[in-house]
């Protein structure tokens, strides 16, 4: 099947980027169910030790959700008529959200 991305370098970072997180999936599910058990989590917010496990924890979006956010950041850019957006470029601003004023330099 032909990705909506058409960029393999891209898909490969967001492959990695998925098994990154649900190899992560286990250790999260096991801490927060044991301080669910505990009582220890409230709706209110996280405590200081939540905040240190959760810190370097990443939730990857679904591949296809991925995609949709990679397709609408690249959506403004789109030359007159084109059906491929421009990429984006150091003097071409970042158009999500809108007017954000980020520089492809800065990503």
């Amino acid at each position: 099947m032909t990705s909506v991305l058409n960029d393999p370098e891209l898909e490969a970072l967001l492959a990695r980027l998925q098994a990154d997180s649900q190899a992560q999936e286990p250790g999260m599910r096991a801490y927060l169910g044991r301080r669910a058990a505990a009582g220890e989590l409230s709706w209110k917010g996280l405590d200081a030790d939540a905040h240190r496990f959760l810190a370097d924890k990443m939730v990857a979006l679904e591949a296809d959700k991925a995609a949709f956010c990679h397709l609408a950041c690249r959506a403004p850019f789109a030359p007159a008529g084109s059906s491929r957006s421009a990429p984006r470029t150091a003097s071409r601003p970042c158009g999500w959200p809108r007017r954000c004023g980020r520089t492809a330099a800065a990503w």
